[in-house]
């Protein structure tokens, strides 16, 4: 199926559930199809926190013997959010008013979940299309000239320091998190292992310029210069 034809049956499925939203994404972020009412921005921090919790949720789940959480549903007050696992990257999330008819909620959402299960190998291509896209464009922007190495000064970051510093880049972009990390400090002449701490607050800083979403940039950076000051 192609994504349009995808985008069609969400509105579909929208309309006949009652839902306020409903939609299909990777936990990559490379896609996010969607039917909703809300501002596009506000759609994409519901999925980033969704994304955060449902990680939590697999982590907790590995923790507890043959334990595989398919689905969960969150109450909060005005609103119900019904989120389920397709398969291990892919996702499907609705959010209802809190006055829906419990049981119809459920019937309604196995139903849908059950139909894109079905077509989790569309999906996939779908994300695999738009990683590449992103990929691609990523690569055709000029490319900055690299820096000259610049000899050590100062205090050197631990590779503890530095693994968490890509970790957190990576948390915020996505699996393309860690190309652009490699290539902004090649750019910038910095050694992996000999990082300094002033080397480090650059690189952070042009690191999250790579980061659309304002709160996800200011989060970003907080974090990273708490990690080199750890």
């Amino acid at each position: 199926m192609k994504e349009a034809e995808i985008q069609d049956r969400l509105i579909r499925h929208r309309q006949l559930s009652g839902a306020e939203m409903i939609a299909l994404y990777d936990r990559a972020g490379f896609m996010r199809i969607s039917s909703h009412d809300m501002t596009e921005e506000r759609m994409n921090r519901l999925l980033d926190q969704i994304c955060l919790a449902t990680d939590n949720l697999r982590e907790a789940g590995s923790l507890l013997p043959r334990a595989k959480p398919s689905f969960m549903i969150i109450n909060m007050g005005s609103r119900y959010l019904y989120v389920s696992s397709l398969d291990e990257d892919l996702c499907l999330l609705a959010v209802f008013p809190s006055t829906t008819n419990f049981v119809k909620m459920m019937q309604a959402m196995g139903s849908i979940t059950d139909e894109y299960r079905e077509k989790v190998s569309s999906l996939r291509a779908i994300a695999e299309k738009k990683k590449e896209q992103f990929l691609k464009e990523k690569k055709a922007e000029p490319a900055q000239p690299a820096k000259p190495t610049r000899p050590p000064v100062g205090r050197t970051l631990s590779a503890l320091q530095v693994e968490a510093l890509i970790e957190e880049f990576v948390n915020e972009l996505g699996p393309a998190g860690r190309v652009i990390f490699d290539d902004t400090l090649r750019e910038l002449g910095y050694e992996i292992k000999s990082l300094q701490r002033d080397q480090a607050i650059e690189l952070i800083h042009r690191l999250a310029n790579e980061i659309e979403n304002l709160t996800k940039k200011e989060a970003f950076v907080k974090t990273a210069l708490s990690i080199i000051e750890s």
